[in-house]
Parts: structure tokens; C-alpha cells; sequence
């Protein structure tokens, strides 16, 4: 068959033409968001999973959902070895601010809570690397006390009550959260603490290897608690019948029940293996009809 006409999407963080059997990851996320924008406490997200299972996937849906339901989003940013946690919340806020902030007037609280990362940014690194060219003035005596965990919070409580007054609040998308070294987990655990304890207007949603879980519970002891833990792995069958069915029946191609078969075991309802068994057997099938 045609290769140009293609419907599966092997790749690293593609997103497949159906997306099945994470409903329950889904469902953890849009009551999180409903409680926190009806001023309700709720626990940030942390999905765990080995490469190629969808975490990514997952994390861009959550993108759509937040912005759907009126929140202001960081996009997704992929967490690298050499980041610092000051550097990463900075990028973070400056993505979500830049959203908040297009228009031809600033309001009042977009301004100050540029002022505020622009307090951060000169106080969080002694090094100023991470500066900003911000055409505000720095807002003293917050964010700026030099104790990251306490600056954190402030930082997202400025850039969060800016959000409410456009949207329901901010989240705050991160991905391969391993990398963060262990004292910048339990900042980060320790800074989200504080933010449910006061119910402040920011959610965040990570994802990581299969390590993580354990790495964010050897930072801080109780992270189990602050987090919603969702292990993602291979798809349920019926899940994974679907993910290769749905798109060659959207095209007019079937496949055959002994070919259906071969290709779930093959692939044991790996996510990626499944879009890249979905890509070879098509550009090899001759007809209509996947034998």
C-alpha cells in the first residue's frame, strides 16, 4: 500500500492517530484540574514508564485538556541533565507569562509577576545566566529571599494569580523529571507541598522513567502523599486491537484476524512497537487487506 498514506506514527513523543487505553491517566488529570479551578485541594500528577509507552503522548493531551479548560500552560519542557530546578521554574514561568501577557496593556498582575521573576532571575543564580531582559522593575522582597524552595513558591503564586485573572490557573508541564538531581526533587516536592497546603492556583504534570517515583520518595519522604503516581505501560488488548484497527479501518484497509493476533503478541501491546509493527506491515501489504 501506499507508504504516503501511512496512518501510524512511530516516534519519540509522536502522538498515535487513536490514543486508547489511557482513560484512567486522563480521568486522574481533569478531576485535578476541576478541584483546583473550583478552589478545591488537589494533587499534581506524576506519570512513571519506560521510554516508547506514551508518557509524552500523555503529558501533550494533558496540554490540550489545560487549555481547553482555560488554563494557562508552560507547554511541555524536557527536564536535561545539566538543568538547575531555579533555572527550570524560571523558563517555566517566563513561557506561561509570555501567554499571559500578549495584548497591548499588561494588566496589573501580569506586570508585577513579571517584576517577581524578574526578582528571581537575578537572585536564584549568582551567576546571573539566567537573567531575563524584562522592561519591568524587580519586585522586592519576594522570590528573592535566596532559600529556592520558599522562592519557588512565590515565583508560582505571583505567576498563578495572573493566570486566575484570565484563565483557571497555571500548569506546569515537565518531562523526563529523572533528571533532576536529589536535592532539587525535594525542593521541588517541598515548594508543591507548601502550594497545595495554601491552595494556590498551580498544578503540575511530570513524567519520568520508572525510577522516579522512588527518586522523588528518597528526596521527600512523603511525596507519595503530594503526588498522584501513575504507572504507564503496555496497552490492555482490546486497547491495543484498537490502536492498530481504528486507523486502517479509517483508511478502507482490514486486517486479518490471524495478522491482528501476531502483531499484539509480537509487540506484547508496547505502545511504540505497535505503531511501528501498524507502519511496516502496511508499507509491505498488498491490497486492501493486511494478511
Amino acid at each position: 500500500m501506499d507508504p504516503a498514506l501511512n496512518p501510524y506514527a512511530p516516534g519519540a513523543g509522536t502522538r498515535p492517530p487513536v490514543l486508547t487505553g489511557r482513560d484512567a491517566e486522563i480521568d486522574v488529570f481533569r478531576v485535578a484540574i476541576a478541584r483546583l479551578a473550583a478552589g478545591r485541594p488537589a494533587r499534581s500528577v506524576v506519570l512513571s514508564g519506560l521510554r516508547g509507552v506514551g508518557k509524552t503522548v500523555l503529558l501533550n493531551e494533558f496540554d490540550v485538556i489545560g487549555r481547553e479548560a482555560g488554563w494557562v500552560t508552560s507547554d511541555v519542557v524536557e527536564c536535561n541533565e545539566d538543568d538547575t530546578l531555579g533555572e527550570l521554574m524560571a523558563r517555566l514561568a517566563w513561557r506561561a507569562l509570555r501567554r499571559l501577557s500578549r495584548g497591548k496593556r499588561l494588566s496589573s498582575d501580569v506586570r508585577r509577576a513579571l517584576g517577581v521573576l524578574k526578582a528571581f532571575t537575578v537572585t536564584a543564580d549568582s551567576h546571573g545566566r539566567w537573567a531575563l531582559n524584562l522592561d519591568v522593575d524587580a519586585v522586592s522582597g519576594t522570590a528573592d529571599s535566596g532559600d529556592l524552595e520558599h522562592d519557588i513558591v512565590e515565583l508560582l503564586d505571583a505567576v498563578g494569580r495572573a493566570a486566575t485573572a484570565k484563565a483557571s490557573g497555571m500548569l506546569i508541564l515537565l518531562d523526563e523529571l529523572q533528571f533532576l538531581g536529589r536535592d532539587d526533587l525535594r525542593r521541588l516536592a517541598g515548594a508543591f507541598h507548601r502550594m497545595s497546603q495554601e491552595e494556590h492556583p498551580v498544578l503540575m504534570a511530570a513524567a519520568g522513567l520508572p525510577q522516579l517515583p522512588l527518586a522523588l520518595a528518597q528526596a521527600k519522604p512523603y511525596s507519595e502523599r503530594l503526588f498522584t503516581d501513575r504507572e504507564v505501560g503496555s496497552l490492555r488488548p482490546a486497547a491495543a486491537r484498537a490502536a492498530l484497527l481504528t486507523p486502517a479501518t479509517r483508511a478502507g484497509v482490514r486486517f486479518s484476524d490471524a495478522a491482528l493476533k501476531r502483531v499484539i503478541a509480537a509487540s506484547s501491546g508496547y505502545p511504540y512497537f505497535l505503531q511501528q509493527w501498524g507502519e511496516a506491515v502496511w508499507n509491505e501489504a498488498v491490497g486492501s487487506e493486511i494478511t
